[in-house]
């Protein structure tokens, strides 16, 4: 994590952001790794806190990604900083169609938008100088690699969209169904102590059930979790019919954000790392519904 704090201070090439963001990376991935150490006197690895701050802290870069993805709106002078930032990979005569797009969509929006003549006159300027050098040069190839590339066209163009749509479909109606399993489970077994005290042996064997408000997050993450596994489940119901394909797709994004958010951050702190696999599946019914939503908005021409 040093040498990633040292490198852009030495060097003026975006080139060397990439082995900055990696060393960044894997520094804090040792770090973070460890946090049950660090806030336990015993130093504890499996403090039970300690699987939720690694999710939540990971979450917490998705959002500062998402946020910095968007593209500043009446600010002259952001637009014109991120330009000037991109010009670096135009005199290094390493730029690439994306770049390139991205430079010259916020140049024309400065163009456009801005009430100083002379943040306009530049942008005309870099503009112009980006033409020039397009045709001398020619554009580099993406940055992606080729099979990411591939596998992205693969997924937007070969699939056929009925595909998409019954995978969406049975997806999101096995997650639900997935969901609703173990609280279904406990709410039958709480008339009977032996088959509830054996459902939550792992969790009393931890002392995860022990405090007044460790039974509260239990009893909050079992509604929730009935709660986003009916939402998954109608959304996908929804789905099957043609004119519930938009309003099915909404409720999967909000039953999404709710596990994401918050459901998963309780069920880290009881089922500790195991919950990884159950997130990723997570993960890959989202992308697979997203890029079924695109698809559609796509020929519906939206």
């Amino acid at each position: 994590m040093i040498a990633a704090a040292l490198l852009p201070l030495l060097f003026a090439n975006r080139k060397v952001f990439v082995i900055t963001a990696a060393l960044t990376g894997i520094g804090i991935g040792l770090f973070i790794d460890e946090v049950g150490k660090y806030i336990t006197s015993d130093n504890n690895y499996f403090y039970p806190p300690a699987a939720p701050i690694i999710y939540g802290f990971f979450l917490l870069l998705v959002v500062l990604y998402s946020l910095n993805r968007q593209k500043p709106s009446g600010n002259d002078r952001a637009e014109m900083y991120h330009a000037l930032d991109l010009m670096e990979e135009v005199l290094d005569e390493d730029l690439d169609a994306d770049e390139k797009k991205e430079i010259e969509t916020t140049l024309e929006h400065v163009l456009i938008t801005s009430h100083r003549p002379e943040y306009r006159g530049l942008a005309a300027e870099l503009l112009h100088f980006i033409a020039a050098q397009d045709a001398r040069k020619g554009l580099r190839s993406s940055r992606l690699p080729a099979w990411i590339t591939s596998l992205s066209s693969f997924f937007d163009k070969r699939i056929p969209v009925i595909i998409l749509r019954i995978s969406s479909i049975i997806s999101l109606v096995s997650i639900g169904a997935f969901m609703s399993v173990y609280p279904v489970r406990i709410a039958l077994a709480s008339s009977d102590w032996f088959r509830l005290s054996a459902l939550l042996q792992p969790l009393l064997e931890q002392g995860l059930l022990t405090s007044s408000p460790e039974q509260v997050f239990m009893a909050v993450r079992l509604m929730l979790e009935v709660f986003a596994g009916m939402l998954f489940f109608i959304s996908g119901l929804l789905m099957i019919f043609r004119k519930g394909i938009s309003a099915g797709g909404r409720l999967a994004y909000f039953a999404f954000l709710l596990s994401f958010t918050v459901i998963d951050l309780l069920i880290f702190y009881y089922d500790q790392f195991s919950t990884i696999f159950f997130v990723t599946i997570q993960l890959f019914v989202f992308l697979l519904v997203q890029t079924y939503r695109r698809r559609m908005k796509q020929l519906s021409g939206e």
